[in-house]
């Protein structure tokens, strides 16, 4: 129970951090060279984490009606879609840029 409380909030965390880097790159970055490659990445971050929460609640459902084969596909789905999350946030990190702020 511990566990899925503590990923449930890392989510949250990462979620949250998303759109607040979202919102820095609309409000700060738009005339960085960078900027739709930036943007880009962060929605699709943003949506995976979205289906990312979906598939845990099915694979809650699985569990609860004990279809063992489904949930062992939905765990290795998510393992998935969590490493892309995981790249695509360090490569958006990289090209987010703040050389314009110091204007």
């Amino acid at each position: 129970m511990n566990k899925g409380i503590a990923e449930g909030m890392m989510d949250i965390a990462l979620l949250t951090a998303n759109s607040n880097q979202l919102r820095f790159i609309i409000s700060y970055n738009l005339e960085s060279k960078t900027y739709y490659l930036s943007l880009g990445l962060i929605i699709t971050s943003l949506i995976l984490q979205i289906t990312v929460g979906f598939g845990l609640i099915y694979k809650n459902y699985n569990t609860k009606k004990k279809r063992n084969h489904r949930t062992s596909k939905t765990k290795q789905f998510l393992v998935s879609l969590i490493f892309m999350i995981t790249v695509i946030n360090v490569l958006a990190a990289a090209f987010t840029t703040t050389d314009k702020l110091s204007n």
